[in-house]
């Protein structure tokens, strides 16, 4: 409780200016007046960000609802970020561990599956790691933690935290042609996300660091795929300990990284594909070697190393359309001594040429930006046919050739292509694939609303159906070429009676009641049949399924009417005469004349047995006789 309270009463302030004195900016949030502010408890400066604790929660709302303006310039202040639940912090790692040990760690501490629940982002020094959670609903941080407190990896003891929400994102494979401006007015545009953009800074290698006014729109960026100006944007969350503070500026390093000699490596286990550190400064080390030394011979020969590109393929679907294609094939094919491979998250280049590395990186993002999505709409029968899981696999066989794949949500049907031209190839293809047919119904078929008619349809091959609006007229809808095959089927089930069986159980004695009472009733129900049951407390009807259903309300209704009562027999003699001739004699005289049924199932009497009790008797009278005349 006390730690929300402290995140209520902390605001943050951006854009101060480098010239502003901390003691000046604490006494303009102390001015009532001035800011709306009141008794600040601390403020802490971080360069041109700043994190204000007031005394109450009330003077922090009023400040933040306020614009604030210093010295001529536009202060931002927000409430301080929350913690984000979808992004946890692993500490305390072996520099040396690899990536996929620590995804498989994660794996096996949570549960959870690398390719469909998480994405991890390791820190410069490979001391830290991001755990991007893709659906953090369902953890619970304290249960995960403690699971990760009690197991290190690779002799580490390793600690799980979470992470405040961050504000930014970094965009990486940005075209040389992409300003400041344009990336500005793209992630602010409803292509993006519509969100309220911040401040944009450019950095080396093709990057750029966006921030946002609310952390919420960083979560909504994410979520999408980026296309601008004919590339793939390569767009993770910004945190500052997972880069290098030193180099983050190109207009910071005076040319190194833009006007050196730069290696064109890129690290596999490296998420935005960017250049690694130890790269950059081995291009920086060359370019001074190559300035000073003006009348220098020229080097010897040295044996090239391997050269290796990664493009980042976040998209499910431009990575499956990458599957389907040939591409990756045909540059095998092509050029055997390259490596093209697909893995989980991009493709991997590698091979002895840099110029033909880059040109082969290029041709896969030519194929990424060439991607199309068509959008088309069905009606709800068709879609959700199209939708079917088994229908999904026999159609992606034949959406194989083109290569293409799609995918529905509600009535519309998204088919992806790495062309325009194969779309329109992809959804001919769609609709060459699908066929509909109607049944005519009569109006006395009641088979449609009843669980047959369900079971039915799911035991027909790639078959949809449903009774039309109107009534009258069954729509179905099926793969081309099985029209026939289904048509038939589904005529034969609704010509055809359907058998019903319904159990109706009752109090015992009330089946004999009905057979006394209502011999005419269930004499007239001719069209079914009446069992009873073993047990002697239920009926079974069995017939046509309405015709059944009909008797069973209707006997429902007549015993729901009936009551019963247990009288219990406690005078002794009562049981031997109810069974005996007058005792039952009467008993059937009050069951015609009020139309009740006695059951004597549970009255017993049994008489002595005459050669054990009169002789028995006979012994103890003798003995009394005998001691009165002694």
């Amino acid at each position: 409780m006390a730690e929300r309270s402290l995140d209520e009463r902390s605001l943050e302030v951006l854009d101060i200016p480098e010239d502003l004195d901390d003691e000046f900016l604490s006494l303009y949030f102390d001015n009532k007046r001035r800011s709306g502010g009141g008794s600040v408890v601390s403020l802490e400066r971080r360069g041109k960000h700043a994190l204000v604790v007031f005394e109450d929660v009330e003077t922090a709302v009023r400040v933040v609802s306020k614009t604030h303006v210093l010295q001529n310039n536009t202060l931002t202040v927000r409430r301080k970020p929350p913690k984000d639940p979808g992004k946890l912090l692993l500490k305390g790692l072996n520099p040396h561990t690899s990536l996929d040990y620590v995804e498989l760690y994660i794996e096996n501490v949570t549960g959870m599956d690398c390719e469909t629940d998480f994405i991890l982002y390791p820190s410069p020094n490979k001391d830290l790691v991001l755990v991007h959670l893709k659906n953090p609903s369902g953890k619970d941080f304290q249960m995960l933690q403690d699971e990760v407190s009690k197991k290190p990896l690779n002799e580490a003891q390793v600690t799980l935290e979470q992470v405040e929400s961050t504000d930014s994102i970094l965009v990486a494979n940005l075209s040389p042609a992409l300003t400041e401006d344009v990336l500005e007015l793209y992630f602010g545009s409803s292509r993006a996300g519509g969100a309220d953009v911040l401040a944009v800074h450019m950095l080396a290698n093709g990057r750029a660091k966006v921030s946002f006014k609310d952390v919420k729109s960083v979560d909504c960026v994410l979520q999408k795929s980026h296309h601008l100006e004919g590339t793939d944007l390569v767009v993770e969350p910004y945190f500052d300990f997972l880069h290098d503070q030193s180099s983050v500026s190109a207009q910071d390093e005076q040319g190194t990284l833009t006007d050196g000699v730069q290696s064109q490596t890129v690290s596999p286990q490296s998420p935005t594909g960017s250049v690694p550190e130890a790269s950059i400064r081995l291009g920086h080390n060359a370019a001074t070697s190559l300035t000073n030394t003006t009348t220098a011979s020229a080097p010897e020969p040295s044996v090239q190393k391997e050269c290796v590109s990664f493009i980042s393929v976040l998209d499910a679907t431009k990575h499956h359309l990458l599957s389907l294609s040939n591409l990756l094939q045909t540059f095998k094919k092509g050029h055997s001594k390259f490596d093209v491979s697909l893995a989980k998250d991009g493709v991997h280049v590698k091979g002895p040429d840099q110029i033909e590395v880059e040109r082969l990186k290029n041709e896969v993002l030519q194929f990424l930006t060439g991607v199309v999505e068509d959008h088309l709409t069905y009606d709800k029968l068709k879609a959700e046919f199209l939708g079917r899981e088994d229908v999904q696999k026999r159609l992606s066989l034949s959406l194989r050739s083109v290569p293409s794949t799609y995918s529905v949500s509600g009535c519309t049907v998204t088919v992806t292509s790495p062309s325009r031209g194969a779309a329109k190839q992809a959804q001919d293809l769609l609709e060459s694939q699908i066929s509909e047919f109607t049944v005519p119904l009569d109006k006395e078929c009641e088979s449609v609303d009843s669980e047959d008619w369900s079971d039915f349809l799911v035991s027909l091959d790639f078959c949809s159906a449903k009774l039309s609006d109107a009534g009258g007229v069954i729509t179905a809808v099926t793969l081309t070429g099985m029209e026939k095959d289904n048509q038939e089927k589904m005529v034969a089930f609704l010509s055809t009676p359907h058998q019903k069986e319904i159990v109706l159980s009752m109090e015992p004695g009330m089946l004999k009641f009905l057979q006394l009472h209502h011999q005419g009733l269930l004499a007239d129900m001719g069209e079914v049949i009446l069992f009873p049951l073993e047990t002697g407390d239920g009926l079974s009807i069995q017939g046509e399924s309405n015709v059944c259903q009909s008797a069973a309300e209707l006997l429902s209704a007549i015993i729901g009417s009936v009551f019963t009562k247990t009288i219990v027999v406690t005078k002794p003699g009562i049981s031997r005469f109810l069974l005996e001739e007058e005792g039952v004699n009467i008993l059937a005289e009050m069951t015609a004349k009020f139309e009740v049924y006695i059951d004597m199932a549970k009255v017993h009497w049994e008489p002595l047995e005459d050669d054990v009790t009169y002789p028995a008797l006979l012994s103890v009278l003798m003995f009394l006789i005998y001691s009165v005349i002694l």
